[in-house]
């Protein structure tokens, strides 16, 4: 029947922006330090933009793919076109549904003051205490969540394990 041809796939989760804030706050709560205020900033934008994880971390699923190939697919620094105190704007390239279009066609835009969870805040600090323009690369050659000691996109499975250590800590299924 129909169902014998359903894939059968891990349960997921949503996480609620409540419990996000306040498991933020318990295990990432200095938010000058730029790994932290990346991962932040990570995590916030994608709740508020319903981001898939290939959407903005490298999803490691092509050791030979260049550095230059990933930052095609994913958010740069340079792919931010609005930041103020109202909205973040940046151009993406989502991984479904549109594989017909190439390059990054899509703007995301996020409002700003969010009750629990602020991505226009969190990026904003990102950017604040960890800037890049002393690093000697063009913007389009810094991924906008990055490992500051690497300059490398944050990976997937790195924030897999973070959410999985969020959810632990506020007493979560993780």
């Amino acid at each position: 029947g129909p169902l014998e041809r359903v894939p059968t796939c891990s349960t997921r989760r949503g996480i609620a922006p409540q419990a996000l804030r306040r498991a933020m706050d318990i295990c990432l709560p200095n938010k000058s330090d730029p790994a932290v205020a990346n991962v932040r900033a990570a995590l916030a934008v994608a709740l508020q933009g319903l981001l898939r994880s290939a959407e903005y971390c490298d999803n490691e699923t092509s050791k030979a793919s260049s550095k230059s190939s990933l930052l095609d697919k994913l958010p740069t620094r340079a792919d931010i076109v609005k930041l103020d105190d109202e909205k973040l704007v940046f151009m993406m390239r989502p991984c479904k549904n549109m594989n017909f279009l190439s390059g990054k066609t899509v703007p995301l835009v996020i409002g700003a003051g969010g009750k629990e969870v602020d991505a226009v805040a969190e990026v904003r600090n990102m950017l604040r205490v960890d800037p890049t323009r002393n690093i000697g690369l063009p913007a389009d050659e810094v991924p906008m969540f990055r490992d500051p000691t690497t300059n490398k996109p944050l990976t997937s499975s790195r924030m897999l394990s973070v959410v999985k250590r969020l959810m632990s800590s506020i007493g979560e299924d993780p």
